[in-house]
């Protein structure tokens, strides 16, 4: 959960040191003591809560912004992994079509060796496909 969230934690600690730094220094100045100073000054406290609610709003923030950069990431490496998967299965099939194409025994009818030819010619597209450069993020 840590892990997931951490922004928000974060953004919460910082809120929560801006509250009890306040504090001490209000403490401080006026020559009280922490639990004089909350006593003398009830009010204060909701003013120091909105310290809590900016840092938890600041941690929100970034936690959102940092999800959308996560899922972006996964969603780019899905990609990659796609196109490193054609690009391999292509290999495999421009072989398997060459193969085609140099085996005499096979004896294929001249529209059958014609219909084999173009799919070999057309699957030297498809790595160049597969390769083609992700779009940059806007």
């Amino acid at each position: 959960m840590f892990q997931k969230y951490k922004e928000i934690l974060f953004g919460l600690a910082l809120g929560l040191a801006a509250f009890f730094i306040d504090w001490a220094l209000d403490a401080a100045a006026h020559g009280n003591s922490l639990l004089d100073e909350l006593t003398e000054h009830p009010a204060m406290l909701l003013y120091r809560l909105a310290f809590v609610l900016l840092g938890l709003l600041l941690g929100w923030l970034v936690w959102k912004r940092h999800r959308t950069e996560r899922e972006f990431q996964r969603l780019t490496e899905a990609l990659r992994t796609l196109q490193q998967q054609c690009g391999n299965e292509a290999v495999l099939l421009r072989s398997t079509l060459q193969t085609l194409l140099t085996r005499n025994d096979l004896a294929l009818s001249p529209e059958a060796q014609r219909l084999v030819q173009e799919a070999y010619e057309r699957s030297h597209e498809c790595p160049r496909i597969a390769e083609a450069k992700l779009p940059p993020r806007e």
